[in-house]
């Protein structure tokens, strides 16, 4: 037997650890948490035997994924208390910060503020969940490799905009800059962040004079604020890829820099949400905002615009059949038309276009 095979003393010990890190996770989670948490170390096993999988291993786990399914019918998803985040608060919380005439140029706000905005504004702009932006409770991929400032590409067009030494854009292309990258970083159904970058498409000027809010268009545009985070609080390009995108303090090297966090997220929330104008309420027929909120509002606002499924499973990275099979609802928060009234439709359709006089050309298959 190879040397590196664990015994079977090893891999009783190895069950009974995983057994327990799901029931510790049960008792705060719901089980789509738990079920990802725990997929997350199948992942890294994987990871550490050149991806093969666990059975492969003399490794089945077989109790741990009884103890799963039981979790499964115990835990059911509390879809009556998820509720969404609405596009005009935005616009409230801005109103309730005083933004009238903020200018990306100079500071308009404090640093957490400030941070809590882009954070919000991405989420909803990006599809993304909290889990992927801030450090969470329990470390996942994400939390092990967030965001650097490094992850970010200012670009004016096809051509990359140069970062100083200092870490601050060439100011000189800000009326430039088209578009902003921001990299793939792993996440619930990608471990290895294999994507392609995020874009952010940059609001152009006519877009901004058109914007009929009274407050400036640019606090809506991620990729502006992100400029603006870049110009406002650099960060010594030589430090780049070791400071996060989103931290709790202005980073003042050498002082220890700490990434934002759950709590400041959720802390921020409130703190805007009750200073907005007019405030937002804490809770709505018993429902709270969560950490979906953004990620689910932002899925309806798309749908509303025109946006097809197929897209919005893109923007969401999520995967078709499991959108498929909770009938949008997990997702959208909303029933999707019944596909009998489609099949309907196409068949009226028909009887409602004019035939084509055109007659076929003959021959081919």
């Amino acid at each position: 037997m190879n040397s590196l095979t664990p015994s079977s003393a090893q891999l009783v010990q190895a069950e009974l650890r995983l057994l327990l890190y799901a029931q510790m996770l049960s008792e705060c989670y719901a089980y789509s948490t738990v079920e990802a948490y725990v997929g997350d170390l199948f992942a890294i096993q994987r990871g550490w035997n050149a991806y093969k999988g666990v059975d492969s291993l003399r490794q089945a786990f077989t109790r741990v994924k009884m103890v799963m399914k039981t979790y499964r019918k115990r835990k059911p998803v509390a879809k009556e208390q998820k509720r969404l985040w609405e596009p005009s608060y935005f616009v409230r919380v801005a109103r309730g910060q005083r933004w009238f005439n903020a200018t990306g140029g100079e500071r308009w706000t404090e640093f957490a503020t400030f941070t809590q905005w882009i954070i919000m504004v991405l989420m909803y702009q990006l599809f993304l969940r909290v889990g992927e932006v801030v450090q969470t409770y329990v470390d996942r991929h994400t939390a092990r490799r967030p965001w650097t400032r490094a992850s970010v590409s200012f670009w004016a067009g096809e051509r990359c905009i140069l970062m100083g030494q200092d870490g601050r854009p060439e100011q000189a292309d800000a009326v430039h800059v088209t578009h902003v990258l921001l990299a793939a970083v792993p996440d619930k159904s990608n471990a290895a962040g294999s994507r392609d970058p995020f874009t952010l498409k940059v609001f152009s000027p006519k877009q901004c004079r058109e914007a009929s809010t009274d407050i400036p268009a640019f606090l809506f545009d991620g990729g502006r604020l992100l400029w603006a985070l870049f110009s406002l609080y650099p960060v010594p390009r030589v430090f780049a890829g070791l400071v996060p995108l989103f931290t709790r303090e202005e980073v003042q090297l050498p002082k220890m820099v700490c990434q934002y966090t759950l709590n400041d997220y959720h802390k921020g929330l409130r703190k805007l949400c009750n200073d907005a104008l007019p405030r937002i309420p804490r809770l709505v027929q018993g429902k709270a905002l969560g950490g979906h909120c953004m990620r689910g509002a932002a899925a309806n606002h798309s749908l509303r615009l025109g946006a097809t499924v197929t897209e919005v499973c893109r923007m969401a990275r999520w995967q078709m059949a499991a959108f498929v099979r909770a009938k949008g609802y997990d997702y959208t928060r909303s029933r999707l038309a019944d596909t009998a009234g489609i099949s309907a439709a196409m068949m009226l359709n028909i009887l409602l276009a004019p035939p084509s006089l055109a007659q076929e050309p003959e021959g081919g298959d």
